[in-house]
């Protein structure tokens, strides 16, 4: 009988969590039990949980330790319930704060991983929520429901760019098939909890390291190299607050905006990962054949950090101090990976 651990890593979250948590009281699979990890957090959240009907095991830091610090947090408490079980059909659902599940969504992932037992991950289809104000459960399908797309999956190039499978796009059906993508990032996403035993190093799960960005990429890069794949199950639907509708940006100055919109701290993390990504889970061979590729889109972002961000792209050349950490962490996957420099290539298209 499976069983889930919903995993919450909230930083002044407040705002959105109300609506997250009656999600999660309407759900039609019940064998979950919801555990909060609030990472230094100034707001109400202690409050707001005590205040909830449904039981919620709440981890407190004293300051921000990071996403992958308090997502580790939250899988070993899960562990410690689960005691001797096997993992085979126990499973960690990761959540953002900002997320809205429809009443079926854990159930279907779940079925979905349970059809699949080969799977590491599985996700599911997300659109976006537009609003300002938050809006009960039950207005989501006339006022805030939205039929445009925030994600159905990862998926890459091969200048290892990662990008988001749907994403601004509105649904007429083109995401409705059953199928394998390379992961997830962000949505709700339920990982198999012995696929995350196989992934781990000593007791870290998510890599810490990173700090926050990108560390879903990191699992689902780990993930691929043991063997397990990763379902994408469009019948689990989930929303996303995302803010006051717009339209689309596209280009370079949709992406100029972008970059304005989001913090310094923000973008370092962006950039100073996305190296360390490559650094950890790249093979050498795989990296020679897509080298025409890596080299002019490394060439495109060292030109554009000089023009518009320098100390930024000073500050990420300064991480490379921190490789030897990642380097211990890369020969630990490549001594027990399982896929073929082939399996891996056919995602980077």
């Amino acid at each position: 009988m499976a069983r889930v651990a919903v995993a919450i890593v909230a930083w002044n979250s407040t705002d959105f969590l109300p609506d997250l948590f009656q999600s999660l009281e309407a759900q039609t699979f019940r064998d979950f039990q919801v555990i909060l990890v609030d990472n230094g957090s100034t707001d109400r959240v202690a409050l707001l949980v005590q205040a909830q009907k449904m039981p919620i095991v709440m981890v407190r830091n004293a300051r921000n330790l990071g996403q992958g610090h308090a997502l580790n947090q939250a899988i070993r408490f899960a562990r410690q319930g689960w005691g001797s079980e096997s993992l085979e059909d126990r499973f960690v659902a990761v959540l953002q704060p900002g997320m809205v599940l429809t009443p079926t969504c854990l159930a279907e992932l779940v079925a979905e991983a349970e059809r699949k037992p080969l799977s590491g991950m599985v996700g599911g289809k997300v659109y976006r929520l537009y609003g300002e104000r938050r809006l009960q459960e039950e207005d989501l399908s006339e006022s805030t429901r939205s039929d445009r797309l925030e994600s159905t999956g990862l998926a890459a190039k091969r200048s290892r760019a990662f990008f988001i499978r749907g994403a601004g796009e509105l649904d007429r059906g083109q995401y409705d098939g059953l199928c394998d993508v390379f992961g997830f990032s962000d949505g709700a996403v339920a990982y198999r909890a012995s696929a995350l035993q196989e992934a781990s190093v000593g007791d870290e799960y998510f890599d810490k390291d990173f700090f926050a960005e990108r560390l879903d990429i990191d699992m689902a890069w780990r993930l691929q190299w043991l063997g397990f794949s990763a379902r994408f199950a469009p019948a689990a639907i989930s929303f996303r607050h995302a803010g006051v509708y717009r339209e689309e940006r596209r280009g370079w100055r949709g992406f100029l905006a972008h970059r304005r919109d989001i913090s310094p701290k923000r973008r370092f993390y962006e950039a100073r990962n996305a190296f360390f990504l490559l650094f950890k889970n790249e093979s050498i061979w795989n990296a020679a054949l897509a080298a025409p590729w890596m080299f002019f889109s490394a060439l495109v972002w060292g030109f554009y950090f000089l023009a518009f961000e320098p100390r930024l792209f000073l500050a990420s050349i300064a991480s490379v101090f921190r490789l030897q950490r990642f380097w211990f962490k890369r020969r630990a996957l490549f001594s027990h990976r399982k896929a073929s420099h082939a399996d891996m290539r056919r995602w980077f298209s």
